[in-house]
This record gives structure tokens, sequence and C-alpha cells, in this order.
């Protein structure tokens, strides 16, 4: 290899070392001990599609927004929470849901599912 391509390829290792810290921190992805190996190959198999799922939000909140690092979507997207009221007399449950952030609102954009802040009946 010429000295460019070893560069080229050196400039690629960040990607490399990030899936592995998002898969070490974020998906708590360790070694399984004491485990049957189905289990073990599970666990992994999970990890690996949320992997996926997390890269591929990642890849158009940044097309259609802007860079999010997967530990801030996680964060936006954890706080998005809705209560659920149970009306006394006729059992009728309502959601209200917590106020989203600006970021929030756009993750939900991005894929495009609607985030309203205005409570809603259950049905």
């Amino acid at each position: 290899m010429t000295a460019c391509e070893v560069f080229e390829h050196y400039r690629g290792l960040w990607q490399v070392e990030e899936t592995f810290r998002l898969t070490k921190l974020d998906l708590k992805v360790r070694p399984i001990y004491n485990s049957p190996p189905r289990r073990i190959e599970a666990h992994v198999a999970v990890c690996f599609a949320a992997l996926i799922c997390i890269c591929h939000l990642s890849y158009r909140v940044k097309l259609q927004y802007e860079a999010l690092w997967p530990e801030i979507i996680r964060n936006e997207l954890v706080q998005v929470q809705q209560s659920i009221l149970i009306h006394k007399k006729d059992c009728r449950r309502y959601a209200i849901p917590s106020k989203p952030t600006l970021h929030a609102r756009k993750i939900y954009q991005v894929m495009g599912e609607k985030l309203s802040p205005i409570p809603f009946l259950i049905q």
C-alpha cells in the first residue's frame, strides 16, 4: 500500500472505534458469562439490530436536520414522556405529553412521526 492509501484507511478508523464505543457503553454489549450459547447469540443479535437502528436514525437526522451524536438522540428521546390519567366517572384514559425539546421534535419530524404537546384521548 502507498502512504496515501494507509492514511485513507487510518482516517476511517474513527468510525470503527465509535461503533465499538457505542456498542459497549450505550448498548451494553459486554462479555457474557455463564449463559447458554443461544442466549448469548440472541443478546448480541438484539444489540446489533439496535446498533443498525441507531446508525440509521443518526444518518437520517444528519441528512434532514443536523448531525447529532447517538447519545444526544437517545437523551432527547428519553425525555419524551406521557402521563396517563383515568377519568373517575367514565374511566376514559387521557395522555398528557411532556413538552418536547426542539431536537426531539425534529427527530420525530425526520422519522415522519407526529409529536404534539396537546393532551389527547387514548382509545
